[in-house]
């Protein structure tokens, strides 16, 4: 686990709100860095695989749109209804 501690803290109200700046020393092993590096991989991992999916959506969402505008198109033809 890391090593954390606290060099300086500073508490203030101001405008009705607690505002707390703190200065912290971390302290880290080898061992300890190579975790956080896989935790940070991992998360990078995560990411990328949610992006990949939201795109996707998007994707279909653009198609889906597409398909709407051109059946209002056609209704609209149909219909006699000419837009101005």
């Amino acid at each position: 686990m890391e090593n954390r501690k606290v060099l300086t803290k500073d508490v203030q109200v101001i405008e009705n709100k607690v505002v707390i700046t703190e200065s912290v020393e971390t302290r880290m092993n080898h061992n300890q860095l190579e975790l956080k590096l896989r935790d940070v991989n991992m998360q990078k991992i995560r990411v990328k695989e949610q992006n990949n999916r939201l795109v996707e959506d998007y994707n279909k969402l653009l198609q889906e749109e597409v398909e709407l505008n051109g059946l209002i198109d056609q209704l609209n033809v149909g219909d006699g209804v000419t837009e101005l």
